[in-house]
């Protein structure tokens, strides 16, 4: 009885662990709030593009938007990892926080480097 018992906790502490993180049992549920973050990083890349693409820029605006993009970007971050994987299963959240990494470190470096150019440009200009 007692070997009963301890086989079927183990069984349930194993189902507990595989779903552990991820309150979401709808695969395409799943998929959208994981996608959701990543588009957070999207759309920060989109908007500092049109920022660095406008008429007369603005290093200031930029630079704000820049500085923003980045917090936004960690904070959907940390949503991915509160997010967890599904059913036991990594790989989309690991992909997802991938990508928000590289792209947190492409507006904290690359895109500042731009800012900067754009500014000297900018100021070449008048």
């Amino acid at each position: 009885m007692k070997k009963k018992i301890c086989n079927l906790s183990a069984i349930f502490l194993f189902f507990a662990l595989l779903t552990y993180g991820c309150s979401y049992t709808d695969p395409i549920k799943y998929n959208n709030a994981i996608i959701k973050q990543i588009n957070v990083g999207i759309d920060c890349l989109n908007e500092l593009d049109s920022l660095a693409n406008e008429e007369k820029f603005d290093y200031n605006k930029y630079e704000n938007v820049r500085i923003k993009s980045v917090k936004k970007i960690e904070k959907a971050k940390k949503k991915v990892k509160k997010i967890g994987g599904f059913k036991g299963d990594p790989s989309l959240e690991n992909a997802a926080i991938n990508y928000l990494n590289h792209t947190k470190i492409e507006v904290e470096n690359e895109w500042k480097k731009i800012g900067l150019k754009m500014k000297n440009y900018d100021n070449l200009s008048n």
